[in-house]
């Protein structure tokens, strides 16, 4: 009796023929890791696999890691790709190179395929608040070098810049900021004032939201010098890998855009990064210190007026989301509200050592 073959098999199979013959790689050699399976109208954005070490045209090609996505999608993917290329390969941005550009397939299609990583032998990920939450600290450490090297970092000339996007609500203007800084107010719901007075107390938390408010403030009078300054506009672990040799690259450059004020570019980039960090307090600080320590985000007195600022902005803009107890992400906003008071006084620490050195 023959084997029937559903019809989600039968498109899986449909959509790895069309993959091999754009890519001109064996069917062999290519494996699906999010397939059509299981699909609602709610389709998911991108289908993802996997391609095997061979020989196209003559030449060895690593392992790859390919993204799909339908016509919806076709031009973000298209821009992710390209910023990949410009990034990497003009800005020296380090993070991982593309082994086929864009390619159309079938019904509107697109593929594009990376260098894959190895996440047992070359390196490692941290992909969830689990893995965040057992990382060692110095992680921390390495995420702020790398992001202080190239967050905010002015984009120079002869670069396509019109591949990145423009207008993230964090980092369009400080007017823009501002107005979205404000939706914090969430926090301060009556029926959250009980949770917040047991983890750091109401007005407390008003006051070191305040100062943080004057210390930024005080840095965007400075103004903007009209220069273009890069973004990654979604700077978190789960988009860093971090190899055992030591070198971290930067991952996933679909938000990636360019801004006019550099001082929002590192509050974009830093401040999300300290937020996500959320499971794991000591990696946290780690990063925080990290980027009071590095001269590329300016003066000392400059750095610890951004590093708090940040620390503020990263914890407030998550914290807000999972403030109800019944939200998902309930034990996010707790810890970012019971470790922020911490983290500001290991930042004042640490600055003072540095300014009696």
């Amino acid at each position: 009796m023959t084997e029937q073959i559903s019809s989600s098999e039968k498109q899986e199979q449909t959509l790895i023929r069309d993959i091999a013959d754009v890519l001109e790689i064996d069917e062999k050699d290519i494996t699906i890791a999010k397939t059509l399976r299981g699909s609602t109208k709610k389709k998911r954005r991108f289908i993802y696999g996997f391609t095997a070490p061979t020989k196209r045209g003559g030449q060895k090609t690593p392992a790859g890691f390919f993204k799909i996505s339908g016509p919806k999608h076709a031009k973000q993917l298209r821009r992710e790709g390209l910023a990949v290329e410009v990034a990497g390969q003009q800005m020296d941005v380090p993070t991982v190179n593309l082994i086929t550009s864009l390619r159309k397939m079938s019904g509107g299609r697109v593929i594009l395929e990376m260098v894959a990583l190895d996440f047992e032998k070359d390196g490692r990920i941290l992909p969830a608040s689990e893995q965040i939450a057992t990382a060692e600290p110095v992680l921390g450490t390495r995420a702020a070098r790398t992001l202080c090297a190239f967050s905010g970092r002015q984009i120079p000339e002869g670069v396509n810049d019109l591949v990145f996007k423009r207008g993230d609500w964090r980092n369009k203007s400080p007017r823009c900021f501002w107005r979205n800084w404000q939706k914090h107010s969430r926090i301060f719901e009556p029926r959250f004032k009980k949770m917040v007075d047991g983890l750091i107390g109401t007005q407390k938390l008003k006051s070191i939201i305040g100062r943080a408010e004057r210390d930024i403030g005080k840095l965007l009078e400075k103004g903007s010098k009209g220069e273009k300054y890069f973004v990654h506009n979604d700077a978190s672990p789960s988009n860093m890998f971090f190899r055992f040799n030591g070198e971290t690259l930067l991952l996933d450059f679909e938000h990636s855009g360019v801004t006019r004020h550099q001082i929002l570019a590192f509050m974009t980039d830093l401040g999300n990064y300290s937020g996500r960090c959320w499971p794991n307090p000591k990696m946290q600080q780690e990063f925080l210190v990290g980027c009071l320590k590095n001269e590329n985000l300016g003066s000392l007195e400059d750095r610890h007026k951004l590093v708090k600022g940040m620390a503020v902005f990263g914890a407030i803009f998550l914290a807000k989301y999972g403030m109800s107890q019944r939200h998902r992400e309930h034990q996010m906003s707790v810890l970012l509200l019971e470790n922020l008071e911490p983290a500001l006084a290991r930042i004042n620490r640490e600055y003072t050592q540095l300014s009696s050195s």
